[in-house]
């Protein structure tokens, strides 16, 4: 048995020895992080109030962007949020907007994609 956690991330193989000293080594598995790279909307479904999460290292100050956009790629909303905490709040107010689905885009300083989401608005 091998507990990994965030510190043991990585690729790993397992050797197998039987009592008569014949070994065989498996395929290499990866153990990714399944969470850090995801954005996170709460609530969703929403009246157009909700809040934005995405991870960040502890004691990180980062800029990150969100960007929506409508059902037709125009982009309806666009901010700047310094997040400094794993999974720092970025609050939206999106209630003057039409109901319906959009996609909510997190990017970095340079503005670089970093995730995807969506989000319906009732």
């Amino acid at each position: 048995t091998l507990v990994v956690d965030i510190d043991g991330l990585g690729d790993y193989r397992l050797m197998v020895t039987d009592v008569k000293g014949c070994t065989n080594i498996s395929n290499m598995i990866s153990l990714r992080d399944s969470i850090t790279g995801n954005c996170f909307l709460y609530p969703n479904p929403t009246d157009g109030k909700f809040q934005v999460r995405y991870h960040s290292a502890m004691f990180n100050v980062l800029a990150r962007s969100v960007t929506i956009y409508d059902m037709w790629g125009n982009r309806v909303f666009s901010q700047f949020f310094t997040i400094s905490a794993p999974y720092g709040r970025m609050d939206v107010d999106f209630r003057n907007k039409s109901k319906g689905v959009y996609t909510v885009e997190i990017g970095d300083l340079n503005g670089r994609r970093i995730a995807v989401c969506r989000v319906v608005i009732q």
